[in-house]
């Protein structure tokens, strides 16, 4: 069986709202890989962080900390994008 590329791959990602008496962590150390024609679905309870890792992954809301890779090109690298992301989107 050929092994499926990769599409989308997070690596440690982390997001941190807040400090100190106020900080909440919405997502702590998240790795996944899709592959490209794979259909995935995000279960957990309300809170859990599905939204955060969605706008994380579609570079909406950077992460605190941790790799958002895309096609191969990494395209977050904690809260500095490595790429225009307006070009990226289109």
């Amino acid at each position: 069986m050929e092994k499926m590329k990769t599409a989308i791959e997070t690596v440690s990602l982390t997001k941190i709202y807040g400090s100190g008496n106020t900080e909440v962590i919405a997502m702590q150390d998240v790795s996944f890989n899709v592959g490209y024609g794979e259909v995935v679905a995000l279960l957990g309870p309300s809170g859990a962080g599905k939204s955060t890792l969605l706008t994380a992954v579609g570079l909406i809301n950077p992460p605190t900390s941790g790799k958002v890779i895309i096609n191969g090109t990494v395209v977050m690298d904690g809260p500095r994008h490595l790429t225009n992301l307006t070009v990226f989107r289109r």
